[in-house]
């Protein structure tokens, strides 16, 4: 009988424990699925379709592109800012794919640059009737293990294969502006990789090759178990096979037969690596850099912390001072 009641409290105890296990893995699956869900239905959220976004510039206008799945947090904010400070008869385009809750903030505060539109996007619209729409109609994109990461890369290359223009990181913050640069660009981001944080593509012959390629390689290469496959992975590989065979020291400028590309220094200047040199306000104060390749969100606000003179605080007073004045509560700790 000790047995018996013994027995059925261990099973009572593994059943709750069970449950409570199911329960978690359920509730971040289903928290996963509603994100995914939102990039895949129509959002009345006063937004137009990114497809409509030329329709009311001039032929000549230039265009840059950023892409997000939601809300912009300060530090993003403060890159679109530093874009449109920078390039005042450019458009700047923030292009989303999932649930925005915030929209009428973001208007509101970037309502003073007469040059940000805010543009939405449903991605299997998005890749109907290109080479990767089969990514999304045999559910290969939903099943990925970098969901988020991967569906950027993706879109980036749809972006500049669909319209030419510049597609930026929201993490490259921009220093100088990008008008006396070659027509088709990327950079170097330690050698052998070619970053995908910043990519120019024209509507000329290179332009059309490069985007041609880079939609070809991410096809046939897509992998949802292989984080930046498809997005360093994908210019590398696009370069590579250009040219054979490239390379380019720091401080210089390689042509790929057309295509340029930067060393690391013109962009991906700020990387985990170099980030205690950035302490130094001699070092960021240089006037070479066009950007500044800010890493990963984590290295990102890491770095900003609680101090005036942290490279962040710096950089966020001389290129998007507005940005700045009004979250700077957000630029003097970090989120984590």
């Amino acid at each position: 009988m000790r047995m018996n009641k013994k027995i059925n409290k261990t099973n009572l105890i593994f059943l709750i424990t069970t449950i409570i296990i199911l329960k978690i893995i359920y509730t971040r699956i289903a928290k996963l699925n509603v994100q995914t869900a939102w990039q895949y239905i129509e959002i009345d959220d006063g937004l137009a379709p990114i497809e409509n976004h030329r329709y009311f510039t001039t032929r000549d206008m230039r265009h840059i592109y950023f892409h997000h799945t939601s809300d912009l947090d300060a530090y993003q904010m403060c890159v679109v800012e530093s874009a449109a400070r920078t390039h005042y008869d450019w458009q700047i385009n923030v292009i989303f794919s999932g649930l925005v809750n915030s929209i009428e903030r973001l208007k509101k505060h970037f309502l003073r640059f007469g040059n940000v539109k805010f543009w939405r996007m449903r991605i299997d619209k998005y890749l109907h009737n290109t080479s990767l729409e089969h990514l999304v109609d045999e559910r290969i994109l939903q099943t990925s293990q970098y969901l988020f990461t991967q569906t950027r890369e993706v879109v980036r290359y749809v972006t500049l294969y669909k319209w030419d223009g510049v597609y930026l990181d929201l993490n490259m913050l921009i220093v100088k502006s990008l008008n006396d640069l070659p027509m088709n660009f990327a950079t170097r981001k330690i050698y052998p990789s070619v970053s995908d944080g910043i990519l120019r593509f024209s509507n000329d012959k290179v332009g059309r090759h490069v985007a041609d390629a880079a939609m070809r390689d991410v096809a046939n290469t897509f992998n949802t178990t292989v984080n930046l496959n498809n997005g360093t992975g994908t210019m590398t590989r696009v370069l590579t096979e250009r040219c054979k065979l490239f390379d380019n020291t720091l401080g210089s400028v390689y042509s790929c037969n057309g295509f340029y590309v930067f060393a690391p220094n013109y962009f991906c200047t700020i990387t985990w690596r170099l980030g205690a040199k950035f302490s130094l306000p001699s070092y960021i104060l240089n006037n070479f850099s066009y950007g500044y390749h800010l890493g990963d969100d984590t290295n990102f606000r890491e770095l900003s912390l609680a101090t005036k003179t942290a490279i962040y605080n710096i950089l966020a007073r001389l290129y998007c001072p507005y940005t700045y004045q009004i979250f700077k509560e957000d630029f003097l700790y970090p989120y984590y």
